[in-house]
C-alpha cells in the first residue's frame, strides 16, 4: 500500500508539473497574441490617420 501512495504522489507531482508548463505555455501564447493584436490595432489607427489626412487634402482641393 505504501508503494501505491508513493506512485500517487509521483503522479500528482507530474500532473502539477505538467499544469505549470501548460500554464506558462498559455501565458506565452497569450502574450504573443496580444502583441499581434496591438500591432494590428496600431496599423489600423495609422491607416485611419492617413485616410483622414487624404480626405482633408481632397476637400481642400475641391473647395478651392
Amino acid at each position: 500500500m505504501n508503494s501505491e501512495n508513493s506512485s500517487l504522489a509521483d503522479k500528482s507531482e507530474m500532473d502539477a508539473s505538467q499544469l505549470i508548463r501548460e500554464n506558462l505555455d498559455l501565458k506565452h501564447r497569450l502574450g504573443e497574441e496580444e502583441a499581434i493584436y496591438r500591432r494590428k490595432l496600431d496599423t489600423y489607427r495609422l491607416a485611419q490617420q492617413h485616410q483622414a489626412t487624404l480626405v482633408s487634402r481632397l476637400q481642400t482641393k475641391v473647395l478651392n
